[in-house]
């Protein structure tokens, strides 16, 4: 997956684990409007299909988010998904509030995210440069993380 993710001058991946991703997902206290479900985030693992003969299944709004071409199989993907809905006050709903679904949703959200709690290992691309991996830990030691560096071993001569 290198050479479809990463130019050929080199870049990294990293290691982490859905236990990671959910553990490193930290309330941002610069939001000024909490989400109306609360800081909630849901995780899990894209399921791919033929969209030419399967339908992504109705009834829960988060299904499109977490659905793919089959031929993206390869990637075994997993995704964090906020659902933000446009809210208005209106004093006869249920807690003083409403969905208006007649405004657009939010195009995107920042969250906060703890690197350390996140990633496992960093992982150099098997063709960059050797300068590369000192580059990415300086850049870890100049945001203090403490993080494992490891170079590729795909470039490195097989053993016969």
């Amino acid at each position: 997956m290198w050479a479809l993710y990463v130019p050929p001058s080199g870049g990294v991946a990293i290691r982490s684990t859905f236990r990671r991703l959910t553990a490193a997902i930290v309330e941002n206290e610069a939001d000024v409007e909490p989400l109306p479900m609360g800081q909630t985030v849901f995780a899990g693992l894209v399921h791919y299909v033929d969209y030419g003969t399967e339908w992504i299944p109705e009834g829960n709004t988060l299904w499109p988010f977490v659905h793919k071409r089959q031929s993206f199989e390869f990637e075994h993907e997993l995704r964090a998904v906020i659902q933000a809905w446009p809210v208005v006050a209106d004093p006869d709903a249920e807690g003083g509030q409403r969905v208006d679904l007649e405004q657009p949703s939010p195009m995107g959200r920042s969250v906060q995210v703890d690197l350390t709690a996140l990633i496992d290992a960093i992982y150099i691309s098997p063709v960059a440069p050797g300068w590369f991996s000192d580059l990415v830990q300086s850049v870890c030691a100049m945001y203090e993380l403490e993080m494992r560096v490891v170079p590729s071993t795909l470039a490195a001569r097989p053993v016969y």
